[in-house]
């Protein structure tokens, strides 16, 4: 939803719409933590363009941590080759996300999309062969979660 708000705002990927996507998350997050609100949230993580970035994110983990939320971090993977299948869909399109394969493919060239997120342990999912549900149910089962 962040995106969909900042982009109604300013240039998609300029600097003053990276602002306020991580404003907007950072209230988010810490008013989900201090109501007791447990959020989902996805987000792709570039080594090492998007470096700059995770001071904003750690802030905003301290700030849920502050508050009494827990964080559970899951990094979903597959093969270079089913990522570049799983880019070029419908909805992806539909929700005006890279949905070209040529594109993913150069920016692979140059940029770590399998990369763990320094500094936070996780779940790590290797989903090249496994069905939605399935992940569902091992993150679950991993964090102690009541299953979908």
């Amino acid at each position: 939803m962040t995106i969909d708000w900042a982009r109604e705002l300013f240039e998609f990927y300029s600097e003053a719409f990276w602002r306020l996507v991580a404003r907007l998350r950072y209230v988010a997050f810490e008013e989900a933590a201090i109501e007791d609100v447990s959020l989902k949230a996805t987000f792709v993580y570039a080594y090492p363009s998007d470096e700059p970035s995770l001071a904003d994110f750690e802030a905003t983990c301290q700030t849920v941590e502050r508050h009494g939320g827990r964080l559970s971090f899951v990094q979903l993977t597959c093969d270079s080759e089913e990522l570049l299948r799983r880019v070029e869909t419908p909805r992806r399109v539909e929700m005006k996300k890279l949905a070209s394969a040529d594109t993913m493919h150069r920016q692979m060239e140059t940029l770590d999309y399998f990369q763990p997120l320094l500094g936070r342990a996780g779940l790590k999912i290797d989903n090249t062969d496994v069905l939605p549900d399935e992940v569902a149910r091992r993150i679950a089962a991993h964090y102690g979660l009541t299953p979908p």
